[in-house]
Formats: structure tokens, sequence, C-alpha cells
């Protein structure tokens, strides 16, 4: 009920408002976060978003770095990217964290897979995390707190 009544209403707002970056986003983050369990749910939000921050950052950092030296901007890209994969393999609880922001990290520093970089799909993927991780919130409260308590569950 979760999954389907937060994607149901991420493509409503997604055409009501046009945001940019696409309904995927967050239709994603729906199907990886919506759980019944609200503590994990709270627990993979937090790590989503947090390692896309530190993805874009990242990025962010990288095209500076390009405009100094593509051959060090690849160095940095591979060194940073192990750091987060390893974090990932290494931390069950947070490593969540370490895949988003190499995908995140990746999105930014390379979106069309030539020497020109751009933060802003990185940010439309924050963006739609975001939103996700808001319609989820709302949705499994609604469920949880009204619905269960006029059944009577």
């Amino acid at each position: 009920i979760n999954i389907s009544l937060s994607t149901f209403f991420a493509i409503l707002i997604w055409l009501a408002f046009n945001i940019p970056g696409g309904v995927i986003n967050i239709a994603i983050t729906i199907i990886v976060i919506a759980e019944i369990n609200y503590d994990q749910i709270l627990i993979k939000s937090a790590n989503r978003f947090f390692g896309c921050i530190i993805g874009v950052i990242c990025g962010l950092s990288a095209l500076i770095l390009s405009s100094y030296s593509l051959v060090l901007l690849f160095i940095i890209f591979v060194i940073t990217c192990t750091c987060f994969i390893y974090y990932h393999l290494h931390h069950p609880k947070h490593g969540y964290a370490g895949l988003q922001a190499a995908v995140a990290f990746s999105i930014t520093a390379f979106p069309t897979l030539y020497p020109a970089t751009s933060f802003v799909d990185g940010l439309y993927r924050a963006l739609g995390i975001f939103l996700g991780i808001c319609i989820v919130s709302v949705i499994h409260f609604i469920h949880v707190h009204i619905i269960r308590k006029i059944i009577g569950n």
C-alpha cells in the first residue's frame, strides 16, 4: 500500500509542479526505502540522501579539478569512488550512503561521458531523493497513525 500510494502521489506531484530530473529518481527512492519498519525507512532515507549530497559535493570539487588537469580528475575519481565502495561493502548499516555517494559523484563528474562536467544532474538526483523521502514519510505516517487507528488495528 505504501509503495503504491507513494508512487501515485509522486507522479501527481511531478506532473503538477514539473519537477526537473523526472519522476524516476522519486519513484526509485520510494521503491528502495518503502518498507513496513519505519526505523529502517529513516536509516535508508538518511543514507541515500546524505550519500547523494556527499557525492554531489565531491562532484563539485571534480569540476574545479577538471579545470586544472583531466588526469588529476581521473585519479581523484578512481580513488574517491574506491573509498565510497569500500565504505559501502564494510559498513552494512550505513554503507548504502557510500554507494549513493559513488553514483551521485559519477553522475556529477561525468554526466555525458565527455570532458565537460556539470553538477546539475547530481542536484536533480538529490532533489528526487528528497521528494521521494518526503512522500514516503507522509504516506507512512498517514497509514500508521491515522488509517490504522480508524480501522482499529
